[in-house]
Order: C-alpha cells, then sequence, then structure tokens
C-alpha cells in the first residue's frame, strides 16, 4: 500500500487496493479503500458504484441512495456495465421501499446491457411480488429475440411466472424440455414436483421430489 501513501491525491490507487482486497474476499477493507477514494474525489465514479452495492447488499438502502444519486451524475464517465449495475441497484433500492413498478423499470435497464444470473433472479422474484406476470414473460420474450439470453437460462423464471398465471400446459413443456436436456440434475424434477403440487396432486409432487432428491439428496428445494 506504500504507493497509495505516496499518491493520496489521486483516487484510483485507493480504489485498487480496495479491489484487490473484495478479490481475497476482504470485504471490509476493501470499503475503507473505497471510502478513501471518494475523500479524495467524492465523484470517482467506480468506487461510489461498489459502496453502493455494499450498502443495498446489506439492507442500507437508505444510505445508499446518496451514492446512487451522485453516479447518475457522473453517468457519462462510466462504462456500460457499470451504468447497467448503477441501474440495478437503483431498482433494488426501490424494491425496499416498495415502489415496485420503479423497481422493475430500473431493473429492466440493467439487464438490457447485462443480464446477470443474480439480476435475473431479483427481477422475477419483483415480477412475482408486484404480480406483474405478464409483463414478466414479456420481458424475458425480448431479451431472448434480442439473443441477451437463451432460452435455457429463462426457463426456471418463466416456469414460475407461468405457474402463477395457471398455464400449467406452458409450464410443464418448460419441464419437459428441461427433463430432456438436464434429466440427471434434481431442477427439473423440482419443478415438476411444484407444478403438480400447483394442480393438488399431492402424490405426484411427492413422487418427483423424491426423484430430485435421488440425483442430488442435498437438494433442499426437494426437502
Amino acid at each position: 500500500e506504500t504507493a497509495v501513501e505516496l499518491n493520496l491525491a489521486t483516487p484510483g490507487p485507493h480504489y485498487q487496493i480496495g479491489e484487490l482486497h473484495r478479490k481475497i474476499g476482504d470485504a471490509q477493507r476493501a470499503l475503507d479503500r473505497y471510502r478513501k477514494a471518494i475523500e479524495v474525489s467524492k465523484k470517482h465514479g467506480r468506487s461510489q458504484l461498489r459502496i453502493a452495492g455494499r450498502l443495498v447488499e446489506e439492507g442500507e438502502f437508505g444510505k445508499a441512495k446518496p451514492h446512487l444519486k451522485l453516479l447518475r451524475k457522473v453517468k457519462s464517465k462510466l462504462s456500460p456495465v457499470e451504468k447497467a449495475g448503477v441501474n440495478f441497484l437503483t431498482g433494488r433500492v426501490k424494491r425496499g421501499s416498495f415502489a415496485l413498478g420503479k423497481a422493475i423499470r430500473s431493473m429492466k435497464k440493467g439487464l438490457k446491457t447485462e443480464p446477470r444470473e443474480e439480476w435475473l433472479r431479483d427481477i422475477n422474484e419483483v415480477f412475482l411480488e408486484s404480480e406483474e406476470y405478464q409483463k414478466g414473460l414479456d420481458f424475458y420474450g425480448s431479451l431472448k429475440r434480442q439473443k441477451k439470453v437463451s432460452q435455457k437460462r429463462l426457463g426456471p423464471y418463466r416456469f414460475r411466472l407461468l405457474l402463477s398465471l395457471k398455464e400449467w400446459e406452458k409450464a410443464d413443456k418448460i419441464v419437459s424440455s428441461m427433463k430432456s436436456k438436464a434429466k440427471n440434475k434434481p431442477d427439473p424434477y423440482y419443478f415438476s414436483g411444484l407444478l403438480s403440487l400447483d394442480q393438488d396432486e399431492q402424490k405426484a409432487a411427492l413422487s418427483s421430489f423424491k426423484k430430485a432428491l435421488d440425483k442430488d439428496e442435498t437438494h433442499w428445494p426437494s426437502l
């Protein structure tokens, strides 16, 4: 960290040391360095983004808001992926404030640039919470048409929305496709169990959950 101490006038070295701490799993020391970086320059976007991300992960939505507000002001200096991160974090803050419609809009902007798995999972939860099932299906359809995300990745998320709409036949097609492509994995049988459960077919559901556990005895959703 000697280089940092010799160059306190710029935020970059603080940020780079913070990244090293983050990569080895020392989250608190990383956060301390990001904070030092923005003490040197409040407009250092990457450090602001890391701080905002940490606060959102901890559920400190109110504390994250000032950092996200500043990031929106310096957005032109951020990379497309970083801009996507700002949009998605903004969406998570909106979700924490129960502004679900605004959360969906912000999350969509982020996913159109950077369709990360954890972000797909988060927006799926918001579609379910807000009961915007068809809007969710339409959005996933647009991602597929634009070749942003494969049908295979979208399958589990589409399944949950279709189940909420009682579109059992379409949900069953997704399960069948999953079984044909991953017959040795527990997930297809777990989803088959959920489908049976939703149709009040208790014995069939139990059988499917048992098959999932036969594939992987540690598959906790099927327990």
